[in-house]
């Protein structure tokens, strides 16, 4: 089956049923099952909103590497990285290319064509989401870290294209204490 639907059988509508099931679950059609109560818990994707992201619609795997990651969240990288591998320098010749294309030092290989739209930040010419704003701050003693996924959902969400997790007021106020 594709990967992204073997990753939403777990962490789609069945994620809480999983996690409380006192029985075996049947998983891919009741070709394997799960023993009751393996999962403390599992994280619930809502691929289901207005705004997808492609890559998730697409392929988890492009991000996650569920096997093997020395990353949160299973990612091949820190999520900044993870972010800039495609919207970075890559994007236009990933939307363009007529041949495979590795990223995230060959973890990855994009087939030709994977994705339709892709926004390139030009971080080192304008910055993002202002002029030399940063993309990255590592957490302090009272603040967390600072990356794509402290504005952004990386999944899906009813908010817009950009899928920001809240009004850019709002998400600036998080780290500027505006008033």
């Amino acid at each position: 089956m594709p990967v992204r639907d073997l990753c939403m059988d777990c962490h789609g509508a069945n994620s809480e049923k999983i996690v409380q099931s006192s029985q075996p679950f049947p998983l891919f059609g009741g070709l394997v099952s799960l023993p009751p109560k393996i999962f403390e818990k599992l994280t619930y994707l809502d691929l289901k909103e207005k705004y997808v992201h492609e890559p998730a619609n697409t392929s988890c795997a492009f991000c996650h590497n569920p096997h093997a990651s020395d990353y949160p969240k299973e990612l091949y990288a820190p999520v900044q990285d993870v972010c800039i591998a495609c919207h970075g320098p890559n994007a236009q010749r990933i939307i363009r290319s007529e041949q495979p294309i590795p990223i995230l030092g060959g973890q990855v290989v994009l087939p030709p064509h994977t994705f339709k739209t892709l926004t390139e930040l030009n971080l080192a010419k304008f910055g993002h989401p202002v002029s030399r704003h940063p993309v990255y701050v590592p957490a302090t003693a009272d603040k967390p870290e600072l990356n794509c996924a402290s504005c952004h959902n990386s999944h899906s969400t009813p908010t817009g294209p950009k899928r920001l997790l809240a009004q850019q007021q709002e998400l600036c106020a998080r780290c500027h204490e505006l008033q």
